[in-house]
């Protein structure tokens, strides 16, 4: 089994290493065994690792906060979520700024919104529709009352921060929000704007966060996701080299094991530093 201890080790001498959260550090199941002790010891190394999430069902300070008491050595400033794409990405300003704004996802989704100078409303009254985090319960409901929306007022923008269409569970698949993000556009015609992974509007959102704290011109780093589409995006998009995580998350799904077999990226078993 190839390790990551294995793979820094190869690539080295490397500056960051970018790290998906679901699917990788923690899943459907629990948080995976080795993620918080293959954290630390990458930090141990003077390498910094950071999280690149699609999260944006809890704000920062709450990933944060479930992941150190999960044992992880991590800081808010450790954490990119696409949720900060909303203030960060001129276009996400231009929609949201001043407006009123209908959160499709949990009340801890509201901070990402607020930081955009967002105006949280009732969906009769939104003037912009920001697909952040499937519900817990009631999603058909929630999904219905979006279309009967959008049929009465078809201009309102909509934005799917959180682009994921399903994460892995033991019973299979789950569908979250970027599903019904994609619904919307199929289903009526609406154009969604997507941010987040895989899409290049956020990989220049991750460019402009990592070169605060690196030279991104001589920095080397590498991404390790559960998804070969982000990973093959941002090898694409800023260079990084990516590797998947192969049997904690997605691709324990057969499409998605499929597209990583054919991606021909190098990958780990699990993030796990050593035996």
């Amino acid at each position: 089994m190839t390790l990551v201890s294995e793979i820094i080790k190869k690539h080295g001498p490397l500056d960051f290493v970018l790290v998906d959260a679901c699917g990788v550090l923690y899943n459907a199941a629990g948080s995976v065994p080795s993620a918080g002790d293959t954290w630390n010891r990458i930090k141990g190394l003077g390498i910094q690792p950071v999280v690149l999430s699609n999260n944006t069902s809890i704000s920062i300070p709450h990933i944060a906060e479930r992941l150190q008491s999960k044992g992880f050595e991590i800081n808010e400033q450790d954490i990119i979520s696409s949720g900060l794409s909303l203030h960060l990405d001129a276009h996400c300003q231009s929609l949201i700024r001043g407006k009123r704004v209908y959160n499709y996802g949990w009340d801890s989704s509201v901070p990402y919104i607020e930081d955009a100078g967002g105006i949280i409303s009732e969906l009769d009254m939104a003037e912009a529709i920001i697909c952040m985090a499937s519900l817990k319960v009631d999603n058909e409901y929630a999904y219905e009352a979006i279309v009967a929306k959008l049929k009465s007022a078809p201009q309102t923008p909509v934005i799917c921060a959180n682009p994921d269409h399903h994460v892995w569970t033991p019973k299979g698949p789950y569908p979250v929000v970027g599903y019904y993000a994609k619904r919307l556009e199929t289903e009526l015609g609406t154009p969604v704007y997507w941010i987040g992974k895989p899409y290049a509007n956020f990989s220049q959102v991750v460019k402009g966060i990592l070169s605060q704290r690196f030279d991104l011109s001589s920095a080397k780093g590498l991404f390790f996701d559960d998804n070969p589409e982000n990973l093959l995006a941002l090898q694409r998009d800023l260079g990084i080299p990516g590797i998947v995580v192969r049997d904690t998350g997605l691709c324990q799904i057969l499409p998605y094991r499929k597209h990583f077999e054919n991606s021909g990226l190098p990958w780990v078993s699990a993030f796990k530093f050593s035996q």
